[in-house]
């Protein structure tokens, strides 16, 4: 979609039209996965500005928006509107009247005010899909509690997960991820829900209302710490007993640092060529994968003595010469000159002050392409008679039918995916599918399963999915798959580039036996480039792009932590996916989706990447600090490794601390900068005040009080959580056994009709008969014959 709001034939949603407002970073994050699509999004500002536009990082001189406004809003339009008034909401009415989905950040104790509550905005146009981005949900006991993204970050149980363990959790407090990662997560799962929302809309469907609670949608990166209790699991510790195995670890090099994860023994062993084949090799301490866990620091000792005499990328070179994931530690902003990005033509131009930057582009190239160009973001000062002017989208029905309408299937009921991915990403994005209605096959083969199947994901990213084995290097085998390819919507593969041309399912091959075939292929570099064969896990993509090391505290050694790169390419590769399906639906053409995981890293990350554009430095990490807002951290409550995080966004909220924690007569007037200037002194007082009390307790006195704040809990912990699971975002859900659990359903509530589908995830080919002989109509004796010819396996 250009700025006149005109629309480009090859983006995939053009012709669809995207309202957003509110003031959170999330709700922009949302918009611009629509506007970069081709859809026609129009940001309702309120006549003070969006508050991001004072989040740098600004250009040398520090006026203007700044670096996260402006990458956000690319391609986009724009109006300054007060709907507190009568005038701004008739506008605004005029607006949403020809939306296909509006976008609202606004805290649930300020929707009613602004006129975007769900009640009104369905009067006003009942085909629109309301996507609502709030803290902690519209509804439930902590709904109006008040968060930022440190608060929300720290509640959801990430913050103690996000590095690792660590020497002593008693003086390193948990930390949020670096960028404001709680509101570009929860972009992404607006957009995600709200896709299925228009996916149904768009055939038919009605309008829908869709709750994203940002606590839960983080929440969600965790799913295997979360369910731990639920398995009788062992839980994950924030104490660093001794170094991690060399399965995955960051060894030092000459000139920084490189992660390494020879996980599987061929691995190990080609691993061990790299290195000269050492006689300690040899040693039966590190015979297999599980004694070397056993013995990791002996392992560390070898392995850093080594890798200290080379520089990074020489050990990277060496590494996938021969085949084993590494990958070195980089700042985000070496990116910029990358000979695979520039391929690939990642990033895309905007000029903003007579300078042009930068910034991140879609992580995925399809059929129809994408522009390289960014149209800057158009604000338009006017109110009436603007050139903005969309016409009132057509009803579906009749009123009278809208409530009908509205309780319509889930919007994938009746879409078949063959799921070819296995580990996370390719998983969570089909779990998302699932759920939503869609008929997922997963293909496995029994010699080399899904390693999701040792532990408790499979059971919570297999929920509603059926089962099948093929030896796809079987004739039998490959021409069962590409029947049953014929008969589906969707393939998802997350192979490395050439696994899927090598077995005779190139995405040629298979846009011949379905012309209308979404194929989402998902690869740590992507299908093309010059790094496109590099071996890639999505915890070693985490140090590559730069988000590891942007994470912890200056003067901290880096640590890879949590797995987060694959659930935020989950859904990403779902959204994607639903995109793809709606344009292939409308075309009668196919879509390949060729997504990369370091792109849809970098394109949550602009602020490391603009900071050096505009400031000529390379980022930092910061820990729980705020360029912003002060004070703004996790301070230490009563008990071992317990913390309040807090965040004073306002004055207001200031005046409101400094009463609970006793500060002295006057600071009550302190302004931001006054209380960076006492600095000190305002933190002693918050850790004496809080010293005390248990996190929840001293969580709740503040949240009273009008301070936002959160107890900085374990994900384990969520289980318990009252608000959670007064929310339906904990469930008692069957396992592969069929034995009932507690695990997360969804990061958005879905209350448009069907409720979202699970079901026991399969057992390892539980479900090969019954697929071959119901759907892809085979004789008993044709699966006998298979399986004694070894096709089955």
């Amino acid at each position: 979609m250009n700025r006149n709001g005109d629309s480009i034939a090859n983006d995939l949603l053009a012709g669809f039209r995207v309202l957003e407002t509110g003031p959170r970073l999330a709700s922009a994050v949302a918009g611009r996965l629509y506007a970069e699509l081709g859809a026609d999004v129009i940001k309702v500002e309120p006549s003070e500005g969006d508050p991001v536009r004072l989040r740098g990082p600004h250009a040398n001189g520090g006026s203007g928006s700044g670096g996260m406004f402006l990458s956000q809003n690319v391609d986009k339009r724009g109006l300054v509107l007060d709907t507190q008034d009568p005038a701004g909401r008739d506008r605004f009415d005029e607006l949403a009247r020809g939306a296909d989905v509006i976008v609202s950040s606004w805290h649930p104790g300020d929707i009613e005010r602004q006129g975007v509550d769900s009640g009104r905005l369905s009067v006003v146009n009942p085909n629109a899909v309301l996507v609502y981005l709030t803290p902690f949900g519209l509804e439930g006991p902590r709904s109006r509690h008040r968060g930022s993204d440190l608060i929300v970050f720290h509640s959801s149980g990430i913050a103690k997960s996000l590095i690792g363990p660590v020497a002593d959790p008693d003086t390193t407090p948990p930390v949020r991820a670096v960028g404001e990662q709680s509101e570009f997560v929860s972009g992404v799962a607006a957009a995600c829900a709200s896709m299925f929302g228009l996916y149904r809309a768009s055939s038919g469907g009605g309008g829908a209302v869709i709750d994203v609670s940002m606590q839960e949608a983080l929440a969600f990166m965790d799913v295997v710490a979360m369910t731990a209790p639920s398995f009788n699991a062992k839980g994950r510790p924030r104490r660093l007993e001794k170094k991690p195995g060399p399965s995955l670890s960051i060894l030092p090099a000459a000139d920084g640092f490189v992660a390494i994860s020879p996980r599987e023994e061929h691995q190990w062993k080609l691993w061990l060529g790299v290195l000269g084949n050492p006689g300690w090799g040899n040693d039966p301490r590190f015979a297999d994968r599980k004694l070397r866990e056993e013995n990791s620091e002996a392992v560390y000792k070898h392995l850093s003595e080594w890798s200290s005499q080379y520089p990074k990328m020489d050990i990277f070179k060496m590494a996938q010469d021969s085949r084993v994931p590494a990958f070195p530690l980089m700042n985000p902003a070496e990116h910029l000159e990358s000979e695979q990005l520039k391929t690939r033509e990642f990033f895309r131009e905007v000029v903003s002050g007579g300078r042009t930057y930068a910034v991140p582009g879609v992580p995925y190239k399809t059929e129809v392409g994408t522009a390289r160009t960014a149209e800057p973001y158009v604000l338009h000062d006017v109110i009436r008679d603007g050139p903005i002017d969309w016409s009132a989208r057509p009803a579906t029905g009749p009123p009278e039918t809208m409530a009908d309408v509205n309780r319509r299937s889930l919007p994938l009921k009746g879409i078949r995916v063959a799921d070819l991915s296995w580990v996370i990403a390719g998983p969570t994005c089909t779990r998302y599918l699932a759920s939503m209605g869609a008929e997922i096959v997963k293909i496995e083969t029994a010699k080399r399963a899904d390693p999701g199947r040792a532990g408790q994901l499979h059971d919570v990213l297999g929920q509603g999915k059926l089962g099948i084995t093929l030896n796809l290097k079987s004739d039998e085998g490959l021409a069962a798959i590409k029947k049953l390819i014929a008969q589906s919507d969707i393939v998802v593969e997350n192979f490395a580039p050439g696994v899927m041309d090598r077995l005779g399912l190139s995405w040629d091959v298979l846009r011949e036996l379905q012309p209308g075939l979404v194929m989402v292929s998902a690869s740590g570099t992507g299908q093309t480039g010059p790094t496109k064969h590099v071996a890639a896990y999505g915890t070693l993509l985490q140090v590559y792009t730069g988000f590891a090391g942007q994470n912890g505290y200056r003067g901290q050694s880096p640590s890879i932590g949590m797995a987060w790169a694959d659930p935020l390419c989950g859904m990403l590769l779902a959204f994607s996916a639903t995109a793809a399906l709606r344009a292939s639906r409308r075309s009668g053409v196919g879509q390949h989706v060729d997504f990369s995981m370091v792109e849809a890293m970098l394109s949550t990350m602009p602020g490391p990447l603009l900071e050096y554009q505009m400031k000529c430095r390379e980022s930092e990490p910061q820990g729980n600090d705020d360029e912003i807002f002060f004070p703004h951290g996790a301070f230490h409550c009563a008990g071992s490794d317990s913390w309040v995080a807090i965040a004073v966004t306002q004055d207001s909220e200031w005046r409101a601390l400094a009463s609970e924690i006793g500060a002295p007569a006057g600071s009550e007037d302190w302004n931001v900068a006054a209380r960076r200037s006492r600095g000190s002194e305002i933190v002693s007082l918050i850790e004496k005040w809080a010293s005390s009390k248990d996190p929840s307790t001293a969580s709740a006195e503040l949240q009273a009080a009008g301070v936002p704040a959160a107890a900085s809990i374990a994900s384990a912990e969520l289980l318990d959580d009252a608000h959670l699971n007064e929310r339906g975002f904990l469930a008692m859900l069957k396992d592969r056994n069929g034995d009932e659990r507690k695990m997360p359903t969804l990061p958005w509530r879905w209350d448009c009709g069907e409720p979202p589908q699970f079901g026991t995830p399969p057992a390892l080919g539980g479900d090969t008969a019954t697929v071959l002989k119901e759907v892809l109509g085979y004789e008993d004796g044709q699966i006998s014959a298979m399986r004694a010819a070894g096709a089955l396996e």
